[in-house]
This record gives structure tokens, C-alpha cells and sequence, in this order.
């Protein structure tokens, strides 16, 4: 049976990773591409969403160019991204801003406010 190999992408807050890996867990090949974290006012924390695509497409890229194998030797894809992420979209999902990551903090008066209000559990109609 011929080799086969999984390609794993980590979209992070100041990079992604990429990295090849043949069946027996070995790294075949790996590259990292960073981006800029924003913070256009003291609270926010803003990455913008197409730097992402370009560095995924780029780490990709430079993984498969190093390691000589062939994308048809690729078994599966495993994704991971940055948690606690809003970008805004509209009806064809292209981006309207830039995502607000996990760093950003410009809605903690109104994060307050809803931790504030009762728990379902309390509530009766």
C-alpha cells in the first residue's frame, strides 16, 4: 500500500502552521506564515480575515514544494482555527471587517450586562 499522509493547518492569533505528516506520525515537511494582530483602539484585537487565506495558502504551498510528495498522497486535512472569533459577513459570507478575536475586549459593559440577567433556570412564564 502506498504512503500516505495527513496535512494539518493551525490558523493562530500571530500565525498559521502548517505541517505534513506520514502515516507513522512523523513531521514530513512544515511551514509558518505570520500576520498582523490590529489594535486600532486600546480595547480591540482585530485580524484581517484575507491575511489568513494568504498565509494558509502560502504555508500549504511551501509544505507540499518541501516535501516533494504529491497532493494526491494526501489521506485528509485537519483544521484548526482561532476560537472565540466574530467576522461579520454578509449573505455571500465575504468578510465585512475584520475578525475580532479572543483578545478583544470593546464589549465587556455589554458581556457584563448579559452576565447580569437571570438564568433560564430562574425564569417562569
Amino acid at each position: 500500500m502506498a504512503q500516505r499522509y495527513l496535512l494539518t493547518i493551525d490558523v493562530g492569533t500571530s500565525s498559521a502552521k502548517t505541517a505534513l505528516w506520514d502515516d507513522a506520525g512523523n513531521v514530513v515537511a512544515e511551514a509558518s506564515a505570520a500576520y498582523d494582530l490590529r489594535r486600532p483602539e486600546p480595547l480591540w484585537a482585530e485580524i484581517d480575515v484575507s491575511a489568513w487565506w494568504r498565509a494558509v495558502c502560502a504555508t500549504t504551498r511551501e509544505t507540499l514544494a518541501t516535501s516533494g510528495i504529491a497532493p494526491s498522497a494526501i489521506a485528509g486535512v485537519g483544521v484548526d482555527g482561532v476560537g472565540w472569533t466574530l467576522i461579520p459577513v454578509d449573505r455571500a459570507g465575504k468578510a465585512l471587517a475584520p475578525a475580532m478575536i479572543w483578545l478583544d475586549r470593546r464589549a465587556e459593559a455589554e458581556s457584563r450586562w448579559l452576565q447580569s440577567l437571570p438564568r433560564e433556570g430562574n425564569l417562569s412564564i
